[in-house]
């Protein structure tokens, strides 16, 4: 039996033993204003007393009388995959209020809880096995995860979300089974064309489950994680072309079987394209592009330029033939040698680009920045000399021998906001024209602090706040996990991302505090999601006959972890990537013939694997 065919046993089975008749796709849900019981009571009363008087209006009925009701309004509409609390009986949805997961088969259960509220209002989560608040930002909306810390499996219990004055009742099922998870094997691919064929293999098992995979060509060892997930990359060395060859999945005491095939054409045919045949730049070039067997040596041979290229185990080629002091106007041959062979000439001509002409146009015409400045740009001849010049600072610059003109004018005293005024430009000291500016910018401003993002999901999380000040205001961030000061610069300012050090653990709200001036602001709650990956470490091979022997190892760590793979004969060090995932292939030089020797793996200095290889005599 499927682990989704046991989720839905289970949750059929939980639901039949509570009897309710809520439907199982819509939860249960009660909505309580602390402040309202009384108007309630009345409300239950008056009802209750209607319903008598209209019963007694109505004529007496056999108990056989069947009563047909047809309903007038339509049933909400549920969004797939979510769901909406709605109130007893149906009507609107309460407050934009919404539960994301209320049954979790996966080994760390949360539930996610997202909607509308006024900005500031305090929203928590809470239940027997934990609990989470916010508080909501300016844009009104707020999501909010629940991770559950030793909750029983197979039971439902009760989660209660407030926001505000407002308290909804809801329920979560927690159905991970990690002795019960069905075992299963699943191949990535089935085939390849790389030069150096590779196979991927994942499946579930309980954790600490072995799984073993061997073929003619190449093995590897892993076992399911804490997840109850389980996956391995095996090289195959030798693999006929063209031939399906089996391969065994052991996972636990099952087998599965597999085939793959290798369908890499070592026979590449040489193919030469030219890209670019005219060129006026200062610095031309020519490209070639196209495909020849792994090792072929390319030559591009002109009177003003060559180049040259060994082709990589891919096939594929491209590199550039640079040219000096090429003549104007003037076709000439380029010659392209395969293997010392000549395989074809191409042709390339130069243009020498004409008298420059004058031309200026201002980038900008205002500006909101505490450091205002105004650019020009456009082309004039080499060695023109351009000067910009205002009442508040001027700036000058000597064309280059491109032709290229780029001037920027920072004014050394600041404008007076919102007035405009003149910059003349001058061009080798004749006047040219006059352009117009505008600064935007005062220098006093009423200070507020803003809250961006109140969570992360991301491996390296961050949290960023902007608002305004005077320019020079202190502004101080003081978090747990890391703390920052800086002065603003404009009466607008943004604090960028501010990231966290060390890592927040995964669905910890924490405090963040805010000074201005050295001035208490306010506390700002933050959650970070993220958790860090697991380390693993796993290698294929324990031997190989191999001219240039070598082991194939990969892992994972937390991004940024450094790896590293030490060997009498040979020693690698390198660091994990964002995906947290690394592959590293260790060739050992030199290594005398069947004499075991230690390999050992060091994430962050720690050893996680350590483990002795074997160089056998060439086959």
């Amino acid at each position: 039996m499927s682990l989704d065919t046991r989720a839905n046993h289970a949750v059929r089975s939980l639901q039949e033993s509570v009897g309710r008749a809520t439907p199982p796709a819509l939860p249960s849900v009660t909505r309580r204003h602390r402040a309202s019981l009384v108007a309630g009571l009345v409300g239950a009363l008056a009802i209750a007393f209607g319903s008598i008087a209209l019963a007694a209006m109505l004529p007496d009925g056999s108990a056989d009388d069947v009563a047909t009701v047809t309903s007038l309004v339509a049933d909400p509409e549920i969004p797939s995959g979510e769901l909406v609390v709605l109130p007893e009986g149906g009507g609107e949805v309460l407050e934009g209020i919404h539960q994301n997961i209320d049954t979790s088969t996966a080994p760390e259960p949360y539930t996610q809880f997202y909607g509308v509220a006024e900005p500031g209002t305090v929203v928590t989560a809470y239940s027997p096995y934990g609990a989470a608040d916010l508080e909501v930002g300016e844009s009104g909306e707020f999501s909010l995860k629940l991770f559950f810390d030793g909750a029983p499996t197979g039971v439902t219990f009760p989660v209660t979300l407030t926001v505000g004055d407002t308290e909804y009742d809801f329920e979560f099922t927690w159905l991970w089974d990690p002795q019960n998870i069905e075992i299963s094997a699943h191949q990535g691919y089935g085939q390849s064309d790389a030069p150096s064929p590779f196979e991927k293999f994942y499946g579930s098992a309980p954790p600490r489950t072995q799984v073993t995979i061997t073929s003619a060509y190449g093995g590897a060892e892993t076992e399911a994680g804490d997840s109850g997930e389980w996956y391995t990359k095996v090289w195959f060395e030798g693999a006929p072309v063209g031939e399906a060859f089996p391969i065994t999945v052991t996972v636990g005491d099952q087998s599965f079987d597999f085939t793959f095939l290798w369908l890499y054409d070592s026979t590449v045919e040489v193919s030469v394209t030219q890209q670019g045949t005219t060129s006026d730049s200062a610095s031309p070039y020519t490209r070639f592009v196209g495909t020849a067997p792994a090792g072929t040596t390319l030559v591009a041979t002109s009177a003003y330029g060559s180049a040259d290229l060994v082709v990589g185990e891919s096939g594929e080629f491209s590199f550039k033939v640079w040219f000096t002091n090429p003549p104007s106007g003037v076709k000439f041959p380029i010659t392209f040698k395969v293997d010392g062979e000549t395989y074809g000439t191409y042709y390339f001509k130069w243009f020498e680009s004409g008298p420059v002409a004058l031309t200026i146009d201002q980038y900008n015409t205002e500006s909101w920045d505490a450091y205002p400045w105004v650019k020009f740009y456009g082309t004039a001849p080499a060695g023109t000399h351009v000067i910009a010049i205002s009442e508040y600072g001027s700036a000058d610059v000597e064309v280059g021998s491109d032709g290229s003109l780029y001037l920027k004018l920072w004014f050394s005293t600041l404008p007076p906001a919102g007035e405009t005024f003149p910059v003349t430009v001058k061009v080798n000291g004749a006047f040219y024209k006059t352009y117009q500016f505008t600064s935007w910018f005062d220098g006093a401003a009423d200070i507020t602090v803003t809250q961006y993002n109140t969570e992360s999901d991301a491996s390296d999380p961050w949290v960023k706040f902007y608002g305004n000040a005077p320019v020079g205001t202190e502004i101080r961030v003081i978090s747990p996990y890391g703390s920052w000061l800086w002065n603003t610069e404009s009466t607008s300012w943004n604090s960028g991302h501010l990231f966290f050090e060390p890592l927040p653990p995964a669905g910890e709200t924490f405090q963040i505090t805010v000074k201005v001036n050295g001035e208490y602001w306010n506390t700002y709650n933050f959650t970070s999601y993220y958790e860090a990956t697991a380390i693993t470490v796993s290698h294929s091979y324990f031997t190989s006959d191999l001219a240039e022997p070598f082991d194939d190892l990969g892992g994972t760590a937390p991004a940024g972890s450094t790896v590293k793979i030490i060997s009498e004969y040979g020693t690698s060090e390198f660091t994990v990537g964002e995906g947290g995932t690394w592959e590293k292939r260790q060739y050992f030089t030199g290594a005398p013939y069947n004499t075991q020797f230690p390999v050992t793996v060091k994430v962050n200095g720690e050893v996680q694997l350590q483990y002795y290889f074997t160089v056998l005599p060439p086959a």
